[in-house]
């Protein structure tokens, strides 16, 4: 610490310095830290080390940090730049020349107030990266875009196309491109969907066409099938007429015997008696019981029963119920023509 020995030890140890910038005057005050006299008593005290700036308009700043980071504001430099540039002074324009391009760069920036043009070149910088991003993200959907874009080889445009897809073309022409394809697409979508509206019209006429071929149809049909009932009509009227003749001609006996020696039997057997000698090798009157009613089963479906006997035995079963059931045979009876059916041999 520099203090004359010479000064009273109640002399404060301080420096004032007034100085002036930019037409106003300030004043700094400093003490470092050093031993003084207590004001109450005997002995010695340490005072701490203070500053002080007094500004033009008579505010006060204290606190060392806050007068340092004042000071540096109202000048625009710190420390250490202002001992380079108070060197210019004294003849140490070297040590300047020799300091580092970046501290070299901060100091005059500092002293020529061009931090503003700095910052504005700084900003300007930044807004270039960001447009030639927004450049580059609107070039890659145009590619993307111009990649997917499929063109006929025989198209005004599919040389241009091509010159797009592979960079070619100024973006400006790309984006006039672009548009003619678009105009190009929109007219043949209008095309299209004439196209479809004009195929709708013919259908519905087709359709139109179809329904009355169709109502025709159904009139025939109707009338066909009128004939086909009339006809039937016809047909069952004779049927009955044929039937009343035969009963008052003939015997239900006689009826009978006429059905039964000319009803199919299935295996080609017309009649009870081919139908004997085909499946069992007898006359009619030899038949058992057993057979004649086997036989009795098969006019209901000649052609199912003679290729599967198991369903002809199925079918006689069905047929002894009934004649229990009216009265021809008795329970007893029935179970004895089953058990003989047992050992039949078709």
């Amino acid at each position: 610490m520099f203090r004359s020995k010479y000064a009273e030890t109640t002399t404060p140890t301080e420096v004032e310095l007034v100085f002036s910038y930019a037409g106003k005057t300030y004043t700094v005050k400093r003490n470092p830290e050093y031993e003084r006299p207590k004001s109450r008593g005997e002995g010695f005290t340490t005072q701490k080390a203070e500053a002080q700036l007094i500004y033009p308009d008579g505010r006060i700043v204290t606190k060392q940090r806050d007068v340092d980071n004042a000071i540096r504001d109202i000048m625009g430099i710190n420390r250490s730049q202002f001992l380079q540039i108070a060197m210019i002074a004294q003849g140490d324009f070297l040590k300047l020349l020799l300091a580092p391009t970046e501290e070299r760069k901060k100091i005059f920036r500092q002293i020529f107030k061009t931090q503003l043009y700095q910052d504005l070149q700084d900003r300007l910088k930044k807004e270039s990266g960001q447009l030639n991003d927004k450049c580059d993200a609107v070039r890659n959907s145009i590619k993307q875009y111009i990649d997917g874009i499929t063109c006929d080889e025989n198209d005004v445009l599919s040389i241009e196309v091509e010159k797009a897809k592979n960079g070619l073309l100024p973006a400006k022409d790309v984006m006039d491109l672009i548009d003619r394809l678009l105009t190009q697409d929109n007219d043949k979508k209008t095309a299209i969907q004439k196209s479809i509206s004009d195929a709708d019209k013919a259908l519905e006429i087709v359709n139109a066409n179809l329904g009355k071929i169709e109502a025709k149809e159904q009139t025939q049909k109707a009338l066909d099938q009128a004939q086909k009932n009339l006809i039937g009509e016809n047909e069952t009227n004779l049927a009955l007429k044929a039937a009343f003749d035969i009963e008052k001609t003939y015997s239900k006996q006689q009826i009978f015997e006429m059905y039964a020696n000319t009803i199919y039997f299935g295996s080609g057997y017309y009649g009870i008696a081919e139908a004997a000698e085909g499946y069992f090798g007898k006359e009619p009157a030899q038949l058992t019981d057993a057979e004649a009613i086997y036989l009795a089963g098969m006019p209901n479906a000649p052609s199912t029963y003679a290729s599967s006997p198991e369903l002809a035995f199925k079918r006689m079963q069905v047929v002894l119920k009934r004649m229990v059931k009216c009265r021809v045979l008795t329970q007893q009876q029935a179970d004895a023509i089953a058990a003989d059916a047992e050992n039949l041999t078709v």
